[in-house]
């Protein structure tokens, strides 16, 4: 990334002293635009981000920490977010630990703060408060006994009341079950503002940079492309004659590599490339044929290139190219022989020995289209079948985006287009099938077993858009779903809403907040709209309201897209 931003900018970016307090930085990670920002793109991190809205450094080293199993269910990192915005008392217990306490709000964050406090209170050297630490983290009871008698009897010693001090350490024991090494989440804190800086600044750099890393890994694709589109960047589909080997940065946009289409790989794309340097544009399949070494680009990678649409700048249609693409090879091959025998020189190197005709081809429906720039490129990059249905799907169904958040046995529901079916057989010879589901974000796998498999037999075919209820299975580092049921997606379907529920934080809900809502609700209600429901997370409760029908408002697109920008759409959900 750094090289190219000298290459296109001429900018040197020195990234050992870059601002820790640049504006545009810290916007981009208070919207939880952080895909492809290193510790900070999961779904459920972007959602504490836009919660928390960091603004300083150390807010991004606490998120590190924060961003844990133990923190997020023990309610800590609720408090952080609550501290940092005024609705929770800050309580440093003893004024001589706010220097300790003051960046992470009173909370025992990392386990370096536990070391400092058992020093300033009880007089630990640096030696014995590392023993205190380790048998914190260890949670060895005996150990813990006697830690707390020395702590306590010490700080005694110096001054400080007893129950104040036995209260002290028994939240320090509690919190030091999910302390974090602060060093180690400096540095990963740093390395995250160091990405969300080039982010915010060059973005097309870093994303092309990101996309070439990840260029055989499919749902990183699908993220990163979506997230650029999302950002104003648009990504330019394959092409013979513009396309690098790897992602490439070309005018406003980023142009997808030929290294990225399946069974076409580095070797081949650079031979293409090299061909094409040295000769210029390929004119038609013909000319590209004559020109590349076929043993090197096979009939199946150029197959592969007609299929992800790689020639379609040569005015052809896919279906066309694809029809002539043996006599192309052949007229190549046998172009090759007669220029090796020296024939052609007789009649120079211009002649052609026949005539390069196009059949009167119909390109191929839209489905079929798309479906095969699927098999080349391993995702849906011109289209989805799911486009036309994306502002209710967006808000009515789970995402494959949120599949790192999922929990095992979490029930889910995902509308998607069945991309490749594996049937297999029990052991008593029973039917069933693993079934690959792509969404408008990526992919998952669903085991669709016996039970279900022979009731819904004819819905699981490749190139069918479905509905599939099911629950979450996790092993190890992969979820899957297990389907209970599969049906067609339709526009009745996705017209059977009943409610629109629109979820906050008590954090955000200030007088601005709600006037700017009140005032989308009034501008947009219909009389043939949807009922509004609010669901608010209070500090001690939960409240769930839902408005006059005066106030109901209709299922549209351009009515979410404005939503979207007063609430984020992971908390705009129908019913």
């Amino acid at each position: 990334t750094i090289k190219l931003i000298e290459k296109r900018h001429g900018t040197k970016i020195d990234l050992a002293n870059l601002p820790l307090d640049d504006e545009k930085t810290f916007k981009l990670l208070q919207e939880g635009n952080t895909v492809g920002v290193f510790q900070l793109e999961s779904q459920g991190m972007r959602n504490l981000m836009r919660r928390l809205k960091p603004s300083v450094f150390e807010d991004i080293i606490a998120l590190v920490a924060l961003y844990r199993p133990g923190p997020l269910n023990s309610g800590m990192a609720e408090s952080y977010i609550r501290r940092k915005h005024g609705l929770e008392p800050v309580d440093f217990i003893f004024p001589e630990l706010e220097p300790y306490l003051k960046e992470t709000y009173g909370l025992f964050i990392y386990q370096e703060q536990i070391m400092q406090i058992a020093n300033v209170l009880a007089g630990y050297s640096l030696g014995e408060a590392d023993i205190l630490r380790r048998a914190m983290g260890k949670k060895k009871k005996d150990v813990m006994e006697e830690q707390r008698s020395i702590f306590v009897t010490r700080a005694v010693e110096r001054g400080y009341p007893r129950e104040k001090v036995e209260k002290l350490f028994d939240d320090i024991a509690k919190f030091a079950e999910y302390g974090f090494n602060k060093s180690h989440s400096a540095a990963y804190g740093f390395l995250a503002y160091v990405t969300a800086y080039l982010k915010a600044h060059y973005p097309k750099e870093l994303m092309a940079t990101m996309l070439s890393i990840d260029y055989d890994k499919t749902d990183e694709i699908v993220k990163l492309i979506k997230d650029c589109r999302e950002n104003g960047i648009p990504v330019f589909p394959p092409d013979i004659n513009k396309s690098d080997a790897l992602f490439s940065i070309e005018n406003e946009g980023i142009r997808f590599g030929l290294a990225g289409i399946k069974g076409v790989g580095e070797k081949a794309a650079q031979h293409i490339i090299e061909v094409r340097e040295k000769g210029g544009e390929f004119k038609d399949i013909y000319d590209f044929c004559e020109r590349v070494d076929l043993k090197q680009v096979n009939r199946k990678v150029i197959e592969s290139l007609i299929k992800a649409g790689a020639f379609d700048s040569t005015r052809i249609s896919r279906a066309a190219n694809l029809e002539v693409l043996d006599k192309a090879m052949s007229v190549a091959q046998s172009l090759q022989k007669t220029k090796s025998k020296g024939l052609m020189s007789l009649f120079g190197d211009e002649t052609e020995i026949v005539n390069k005709e196009f059949p009167d081809t119909k390109e191929w429906p839209d489905r079929v289209k798309l479906e095969y720039e699927r098999q080349a490129i391993g995702f849906y990059l011109s289209g989805h079948p799911l486009l036309e249905y994306k502002d209710i799907i967006q808000f009515s169904f789970n995402s494959t985006s949120e599949k790192d958040e999922w929990k095992d046995g979490q029930d889910v529901k995902l509308a998607g287009a069945i991309t490749e079916v594996k049937t297999k057989r029990t052991q008593r010879g029973d039917l069933w099938a693993t079934v690959e589901i792509s969404d408008l974000e990526g992919t998952v796998s669903v085991l669709v077993f016996p039970n279900v498999y022979k009731e819904k037999m004819e819905q699981i075919t490749e190139g069918n858009v479905v509905i599939i209820e099911g629950s979450v299975r996790e092993e190890e580092e992969s979820k899957s779903v297990i389907a209970k049921d599969i049906y067609p997606l339709n526009d009745k379907i996705l017209s059977e809403v009943n409610n629109i529920v629109i979820k906050m934080y008590d954090e955000e809900i200030t007088d601005e907040f709600l006037s700017t809502l009140k005032e989308f609700i009034e501008k947009n209600r219909s009389e043939k709209g949807k009922p509004v429901i609010i669901e608010a997370k209070l500090k001690d409760c939960f409240v769930k309201l839902q408005l006059h029908p005066d106030y109901s408002l209709p299922v549209e697109p351009e009515v979410f897209k404005e939503l979207q920008r007063i609430i984020p759409k992971e908390r705009i959900t129908v019913n």
